[in-house]
């Protein structure tokens, strides 16, 4: 039987991270971006000026939001905020846009190096017009972040998650190839940012179904893990049906080589995220992954090849989507953008899970990406997924805003009061929508 509306919900629930077309080697757009950081009447979220007054307390975050006008009729550009507080009640200080050359990327994940000087940034959509989707921009001014060059890899496209290595560069999950039904690539950029390699290097060692989306590291233990989510070409129009991914592929490392693949679960349409989990437990490399098809989180023990159910919510369209843990690794959380939710887990032994609390954020809501303050007391989420609006089948709009969501030891709560609303923060683009964010303390400068 053929349902439309069962259709659409595998649409939805596979669109978290996808596209960005790449076909050559670093160049195009590599222009200068525009800074635009003058005072804006207007502004809703925009409450005293930059640089701070004498009196008033320097800020001690900074705010990168990556960003893409609705209607794709301006250029995408990541915006800053700063804030003196993460709990105060009261919203961080607009401070201004930085644009990129290039519009209609579908701004989405970001990742900021470990000296916090380069923000990478990827665009889903970059292919569908032929440009550059790996975005970089220079952070050593943290209130001014001024745009360096873009980048396109040569065989792969669909930019996802990246990781910021010792060295100063990137990994980067690419989620598919050139052509439909072409397997992926994770690639490497140095500390110049130069792309330096695309794995499997080789062609014929792409493996069936290899669409990476989340990217999980455990440099202790030698182990990369990458999961399967979906062909990016298949949820454009036409398409003959969405192909989704039920893998998780484990590396080498250091030697950039997938050794084996697991099977999640059979039945699971599209693995979204992977992260690290676990203090108490002897089960080095071991992730949870989340599903976007059944409302479940599985256990990937790497090391002896074992999957299993860790968290079922009970809900089969709950949507898992991208996955948060603090640094001990024994507090998660996990979006559930299907269903407006975000939960928190004790992960501590990965082997028994523990539910600790669930925060529903509305009907309309589609809680996607999210990031944790350093000193882990806050989550910043973006209400916002995937529009592809008529060329595609991914239709999650969200509510567009910004959230900041207060952690307790086993409860959430978000402040409302210092939401920022992307419908109507920028009245001169118009609606605007917020993916990719990263939050980066004043004392990295």
């Amino acid at each position: 039987m053929d349902f439309p509306y069962i259709r659409a919900w595998v649409a939805a629930i596979l669109g978290a991270c996808l596209f960005s077309l790449v076909a050559t080697h670093p160049g195009g757009g590599q222009s200068e971006g525009e800074i635009d950081f003058a005072p804006r009447a207007g502004l809703r979220h925009h409450p005293r000026p930059f640089p701070l007054g004498p009196d008033e307390p320097r800020p001690s975050y900074y705010l990168y939001v990556w960003c893409s006008p609705d209607d794709a009729a301006a250029p995408d550009f990541v915006a800053t905020f700063a804030a003196t507080s993460l709990r105060d009640g009261q919203p961080p200080i607009y401070l201004g846009r930085t644009v990129i050359p290039t519009r209609g990327n579908e701004a989405h994940h970001v990742s900021v190096s470990r000296d916090g000087r380069i923000l990478f940034a990827g665009g889903l959509l970059s292919f569908r017009h032929d440009q550059d989707s790996n975005f970089f921009f220079d952070l050593r001014n943290p209130a001014r972040p001024r745009y360096l060059r873009s980048s396109r890899p040569r065989n792969s496209v669909a930019t996802d998650a990246a990781y910021s290595l010792a060295n100063g560069g990137f990994l980067v999950t690419m989620m598919g190839g050139r052509d439909s039904g072409g397997g992926g690539r994770v690639v490497e950029y140095d500390a110049q940012l130069n792309l330096v390699g695309e794995y499997p290097r080789r062609a014929h060692d792409v493996p069936a179904g290899f669409h990476p989306h989340g990217l999980a590291v455990d440099e202790a233990h030698n182990l990369m893990i990458t999961s399967d989510y979906v062909d990016p070409h298949s949820t454009l129009h036409p398409t003959a049906g969405v192909l989704t991914g039920n893998t998780v592929r484990v590396w080498d490392f250091a030697a950039r080589r997938i050794t084996h693949t697991l099977v999640v679960n059979a039945t699971v349409q599209g693995v979204m995220d992977v992260a690290l989990v676990g203090t108490t437990h002897d089960c080095p490399g071991c992730v949870i992954a989340s599903s976007a098809s059944d409302g479940r989180l599985y256990l990937v023990d790497p090391l002896r090849g074992h999957t299993q159910v860790a968290f079922d919510s009970g809900i089969t369209g709950a949507g898992f989507h991208v996955i948060m843990t603090n640094r001990r690794r024994d507090r998660l959380w996990v979006t559930a953008a299907l269903t407006g939710a975000i939960y928190m887990l004790d992960v501590s032994d990965p082997y028994n899970v523990r539910f600790l609390s669930v925060l529903r954020m509305g009907a309309t809501a589609t809680p996607h990406f999210i990031t944790l303050s350093p000193d882990e007391a806050t989550l910043v989420v973006s209400d916002y997924f995937v529009d592809q609006h008529d060329f595609g089948v991914v239709r999650c709009p969200g509510d567009k805003v910004v959230h900041f969501v207060a952690l307790g030891t086993s409860s959430m709560e978000v402040i409302s009061a210092m939401d920022l609303d992307f419908r109507t923060l920028f009245p001169d683009l118009g609606v605007v929508n917020p993916h990719g964010m990263a939050l980066v303390p004043t004392s990295i400068e």
